[in-house]
């Protein structure tokens, strides 16, 4: 943020002359679910310092100074001097940084809300639901960057899994292009307790070292470091799971995870109207 910055040079400007090594603001959130933020400059407050010093800036957090040697009364003195509009200067940053999150998660959520409103046009318009999947994985890879998504149907009655549709444009050969209809036992699946639980997991690459050696070994020629499984839920029975993977590390976070939550809830209204609609 460039007020904290601008903040951050008025304090080095304020205290280097002093003898500060190293100069911390550390900013407490002004409301829930706000983020704890801080500023440095200089070496790590701690290491190689021989004396620090700290102080409160009333509510919205504390400023820290560290010096090398014995600097004397006059940074103790300027800093207590200073300690009402540093105050005044964080607490117009903090809430500025603030304000920029709330717009900043409006923007998002009304990304989120457009997508929605995509797929469920995709879901009116589709019948194939091959094509279907197709399309919503290409509509979602904008906002979730994942490089594979699978959707496996459970037998409840077996309780064993089945790819039944899976969408990897960048794959390396180790899936197959096109689902082959075996089953495995849900118990050797890393994501099990996503259909036993009926929760969302977020898994990597290590969860897959004990599952099915086959699948372990797919997720290992590809690649991929993160996964998330979601299970499809409808009138109280869990259909299966959408699994979305990707070749980064810490590929999705809580935002997305409910984004994906959304989009299952949508996907497995359609997949059950597409089962109903095959046993008749």
């Amino acid at each position: 943020c460039q007020a904290l910055e601008a903040l951050g040079a008025a304090l080095v400007a304020e205290f280097r002359p002093l003898g500060a090594g190293a100069i911390a603001l550390e900013l407490a959130p002004s409301a829930p679910g706000s983020p704890r933020r801080t500023w440095a400059e200089g070496p790590a407050l701690g290491e190689n310092l021989d004396l620090e010093m700290a102080t409160p800036i009333g509510p919205v957090g504390r400023l820290r100074l560290g010096f090398n040697g014995t600097p004397g009364e006059r940074p103790r003195l300027e800093l207590e001097r200073a300690r009402r509009p540093i105050t005044y200067a964080a607490d117009r940053v903090r809430r500025l940084m603030d304000l920029d999150d709330a717009n900043r998660r409006l923007a998002e959520e009304r990304d989120r809300d457009r997508l929605l409103l995509e797929i469920t046009n995709l879901l009116v318009s589709h019948r194939d639901l091959g094509d279907l999947f197709e399309t919503i994985s290409g509509s979602l890879r904008g906002r979730l960057r994942h490089d594979l998504l699978i959707l496996s149907l459970w037998n409840a009655e077996k309780d064993t899994v089945r790819l039944a549709y899976l969408d990897f444009p960048t794959s390396r050969g180790a899936f197959p292009t096109a689902p082959s209809g075996h089953e495995k036992p849900l118990s050797r699946l890393p994501w099990a307790p996503a259909v036993r639980e009926r929760r969302t997991m977020l898994l990597h690459a290590a969860d897959y070292d004990n599952a099915d050696p086959e699948v372990c070994a797919k997720v290992r020629g590809e690649g991929l470091k993160t996964s998330c499984s979601v299970p499809l839920l409808s009138r109280g029975r869990v259909l299966g799971v959408l699994n979305f993977a990707s070749r980064r590390e810490d590929a999705f976070d809580g935002g997305d995870m409910r984004l994906m939550e959304r989009v299952a809830a949508q996907v497995a209204l359609a997949l059950d109207n597409a089962l109903a609609y095959q046993a008749l």
